[in-house]
């Protein structure tokens, strides 16, 4: 059960109408139980993880979705490149509608083949594999087979099925915790975060972050940081550029507060902003609608995601212009070195 806008019921952020919070408690018991139950199982060894011809680093979270883990991917990728590797991401390929699996993602490869996050990757990450395939210890496997000397598995930490060499969680710095589903965001309690090597705080665009919560292991901050504006194919002016310009906002991102946030940040006055479920499809006449509201409001610029443009057609793209965004470290960046430092240098 979930939000009229397609989001987990969150409270303070989306809360649940009166008449479904007792359903919504008993539907988070049973969920609690069955993680529980799962968690029990790995750890009796009645259930077994796998493990991959290569070092396997998890990339994942808590919640399901909204923690800005594609961006923290592609930085993560940058440093395996530069330490040697040849890495490949091994994703289950979310929204994708089906087809011959393991799919390697080529130039041509649609997001409604392969999904919008491993299309985003290939086109941010061209030194890294992206590999796309539900069961994630056979996509492992075929990355190794195709000379990847390092495995990001992506979105991993509850599936535990894949053994790794490295956890990495990423959480919200404002609001890292919260119910479980479907009552709140999280697929798994916060006590799980005893199996992670590595706690990432995305504090999104924000400089005034809340203090960490207690944590059981190294903690890394990163800031999103505005990287260019402009066709999603290029070239990209520099943020900046967005300084004092009404602009229009459209995504069906898990937390588009944060586009906002880094869109005003940059001094840009959005006249319309539209926000739609995470994934949602973006055809040509939602995008031609938004364009024609969005410009009788006074928008001088229409902004997106990556994320949402890589879904669009290329009329609906040539309406709109994206704004790139990357991580930047601003703290724990000895405990990141250290963490891959574990995972060491290619064979």
């Amino acid at each position: 059960m979930r939000g009229t806008d397609g989001r987990p019921f969150e409270p303070g952020e989306n809360e649940a109408p009166a008449w479904a919070r007792p359903l919504l408690w008993v539907g988070g018991a049973a969920f609690a139980a069955g993680a529980g139950i799962r968690k029990a199982a790995y750890d009796a060894g009645l259930l077994a993880a796998r493990r991959a011809p290569v070092k396997v680093i998890s990339v994942g979270n808590l919640a399901v979705g909204g923690t800005g883990k594609t961006p923290f991917t592609i930085l993560l990728l940058a440093r395996l490149v530069a330490a040697g590797h040849r890495p490949a991401v091994v994703t289950r390929g979310y929204g994708a509608q089906g087809g011959p699996r393991p799919l390697v993602v080529a130039r041509g490869t649609t997001a409604a083949e392969a999904g919008d996050e491993p299309v985003l990757l290939f086109r941010r990450a061209r030194e890294a594999m992206v590999i796309v395939d539900p069961d994630r210890v056979r996509g492992a496997a075929h990355a190794a087979s195709l000379g990847a000397t390092v495995v990001v598995l992506d979105d991993g930490f509850s599936h535990r099925r894949l053994a790794r060499d490295l956890d990495v969680v990423l959480l919200d710095a404002f609001r890292p915790f919260g119910a479980l589903l479907p009552r709140g965001p999280l697929r798994e309690p916060p006590s799980a975060l005893a199996r992670a090597d590595l706690v990432v705080l995305n504090q999104g665009a924000s400089d005034a972050p809340p203090p960490a919560p207690p944590l059981p292991c190294p903690v890394v901050r990163v800031r999103v940081v505005p990287k260019g504006v402009g066709p999603l194919a290029g070239p990209l002016e520099d943020p900046s550029a967005l300084a004092g310009v009404q602009v229009g906002l459209l995504s069906a991102i898990a937390r588009p507060r944060r586009l906002l946030a880094s869109v005003q940040a940059l001094g840009a006055a959005v006249v319309h902003a539209e926000a739609r479920p995470d994934h949602a499809p973006l055809d040509d006449a939602a995008v031609e609608t938004f364009a024609a509201v969005a410009r009788a409001a006074g928008a001088q610029r229409l902004i997106t995601t990556e994320k949402d443009a890589v879904r669009m057609s290329e009329v609906a793209r040539a309406r709109v212009e994206v704004l790139r965004v990357g991580h930047r470290v601003i703290e724990g960046e000895e405990h990141l070195a250290a963490a891959l430092a574990r995972v060491g240098g290619p064979p």
